[in-house]
């Protein structure tokens, strides 16, 4: 349940009394996971807990408001935040749409890539590069008849000794969702860091997702990502597919996806199938997370069974 943490009320000081107001939420997840990995002893791990606070600023404007939001991840083992992760960004918003500027997931992450992301601690193949990025400005649309489209651009200034480009990034995505049906598209381009007239960082990414959950208690959903990296030489796929049912306050889902490098000629696998119950604001939930082909040859991944248990505020 989320919390009102702060109401206030200052007076400006000019002859005027304008009266400012700002309310602020507080919000978190805290989560804990029993998994045990092929070949590895049982371990008890942090599955995602995070803090943050979220709120709104009178701007004595008639159709406009000040926004803010920060979140920041906890390790519930560690007892501490977890430096240098989470979301934090600031902004306006009105009938005429939002603007940010922050740290945030562009329009190819949330439109796209984490589209078929339906699981609690599962498997998902993405080469999307655009996620909780830095240094970043962009403008969301107001819903228009299920319409949504998303603008953003990176300005990282010059990250090498020579003078970069204005914008290091841009990032568009546009998506559809109504009457049971999702669909989107996103573009991303990325280039930065120069030297010797050369770019480190020179790669292109477009994706396309889709969805109906037009019969009762169904959700399918299925997303592809394309990335062409110009620096390292190398193209990259990855697509998934995800499906849900509901029984009441439990849910049955899985996952499967697949990615390829053209260059490495190297092809990776993985699944997931799961069950949760949800309780409220909390949820309890088993998975089991496999992985094929390149997978096999790395010791860092191996098929898990977990169950955690999560809860909101």
């Amino acid at each position: 349940m989320k919390k009102s943490i702060m109401s206030l009320a200052v007076a400006a000081v000019v002859a005027a009394p304008v009266i400012a107001h700002a309310d602020a939420t507080l919000f978190g997840t805290f989560e804990a996971v029993m998994k045990k990995e092929a070949t590895r002893s049982a371990e008890l791990t942090d599955g995602g807990s995070s803090i943050g606070v979220t709120g709104t600023v009178d701007l004595g404007l008639e159709d406009t408001k000040g926004i803010f939001y920060w979140e920041q991840d906890l390790d519930v083992n560690a007892g501490a935040l977890v430096s240098g992760s989470g979301e934090a960004h600031l902004g306006a918003t009105g009938s005429w749409g939002t603007v940010i500027g922050g740290k945030f997931d562009h329009a190819t992450i949330t439109m796209v890539s984490d589209y078929t992301d339906i699981t609690y601690q599962g498997s998902l193949e993405s080469v999307d590069g655009f996620d909780l990025a830095p240094n970043s400005i962009a403008y969301i649309s107001p819903d228009m008849n299920g319409v949504t489209f998303m603008a953003g651009g990176v300005f990282a200034g010059d990250l090498g000794p020579q003078k970069d480009r204005q914008v290091d990034a841009y990032n568009l995505g546009v998506a559809y969702d109504a009457n049971g049906l999702y669909a989107a598209a996103g573009y991303g381009n990325m280039k930065n860091t120069k030297a010797a007239n050369a770019y480190a960082v020179n790669e292109n990414l477009w994706g396309l997702a889709a969805g109906f959950n037009g019969i009762e208690n169904l959700d399918l959903r299925a997303n592809y990502t394309r990335q062409n990296d110009k620096a390292a030489d190398e193209k990259t796929t990855a697509w998934n597919l995800s499906a849900q049912y509901d029984i009441e306050n439990t849910a049955l889902y899985g996952v499967y996806g697949r990615s390829k490098e053209k260059q490495a000629n190297e092809s990776k696998e993985s699944y997931t199938l799961g069950a949760a119950q949800t309780m409220g604001n909390g949820a309890v939930y088993a998975e089991f997370v496999g992985f094929a082909k390149a997978y096999k040859s790395d010791p860092s991944t191996k098929n898990t069974f977990l169950v955690g248990y999560q809860l909101n505020f």
